[in-house]
């Protein structure tokens, strides 16, 4: 929303509460934060819309200074690769076994609850990855850990 434009009558009845985003503001936040938690990476997280204030210009915003952004979903990661980001992307929520070729078609870092799981999904595509490319020491664990899973 610009906030000099005027405000429709009809918007502010139905939902008279908005925010007002300032990319020079996000930017110094973030900048702050990288300094503060150096040397330390920082990773911005950018799920539902960048939290609804718009993932495009927030994601070319911080490009810069990120050193990788955090999705929810799949689609969310290839958007941002669609954008041009080439910051590396983690997708932190569940994955399907049927979305790893997504993954790799772009360069997505997907979250699984265990080595044993990734091993499991990573079978119907073997073809396009070998064991080499998975280990304990570059597993990422998102979202998932968090769900009761059956055994």
């Amino acid at each position: 929303m610009d906030p000099d434009s005027p405000l429709d009558p009809e918007e502010a009845r139905l939902r008279p509460t908005y925010a007002v985003v300032s990319l020079g503001r996000l930017r110094a936040n973030l900048a702050a934060v990288v300094a503060h938690a150096a040397p330390a990476r920082v990773m911005a997280v950018l799920k539902a819309n960048a939290y609804g204030h718009g993932l495009e210009a927030v994601a070319r915003c911080l490009a810069p200074q990120a050193d990788a952004f955090g999705v929810a979903l799949v689609e969310e990661g290839i958007t941002l690769r669609r954008l041009g980001i080439e910051n590396p992307i983690l997708v932190m929520g569940g994955t399907w076994t049927r979305q790893i070729p997504l993954f790799l078609e772009h360069a997505l870092t997907l979250t699984v609850p265990s080595v044993a799981r990734l091993r499991v999904d990573g079978r119907s595509d073997q073809q396009d990855r070998n064991d080499s490319d998975v280990n304990d020491e570059t597993l990422e664990r998102g979202w998932e850990h968090f769900r009761l899973l059956p055994s």
